[in-house]
């Protein structure tokens, strides 16, 4: 485990600096097409996505190592989990705009891409 804790972080760092900077540069624009930040969360915002974001990598971390997939592959596949559980559910179920949801779901593939990246270039 120690050995991962360099890949493990970078992934949550990765997170967290582009949701980060997502947030102050595109915040606007999101929101106009009914992509509205979380605001708050359980422990304040900064809190709450760096909690979140350790939790996230450290399930990436177990994907890659109890699979054996190679990390982009990876990446993707909990990506895409994540927009058919989310996305692909709220827009069928619960009428979410249809450019939010597929806003969300490349942005969710970029930022899943960027972190695995960034994971296998620090295993």
């Amino acid at each position: 485990m120690g050995d991962r804790i360099k890949p493990i972080l970078g992934f949550a760092v990765t997170i967290t600096a582009l949701h980060f900077v997502l947030s102050l540069s595109l915040g606007d624009v999101l929101a106009g097409i009914g992509m509205e930040a979380p605001v708050g969360g359980v422990l304040g915002e900064p809190g709450t996505i760096i909690v979140f974001t350790l939790v996230l990598a450290l399930t990436y971390d177990w994907v890659v190592q109890s699979t054996g997939l190679p990390v982009g592959q990876a990446a993707i596949v909990m990506a895409v989990s994540g927009i058919v559980f989310y996305n692909v559910f709220q827009y069928m179920f619960e009428q979410q705009v249809l450019g939010a949801a597929i806003g969300e779901s490349v942005l969710t593939l970029v930022f899943a891409y960027a972190a695995g990246t960034v994971y296998g270039k620090l295993s």
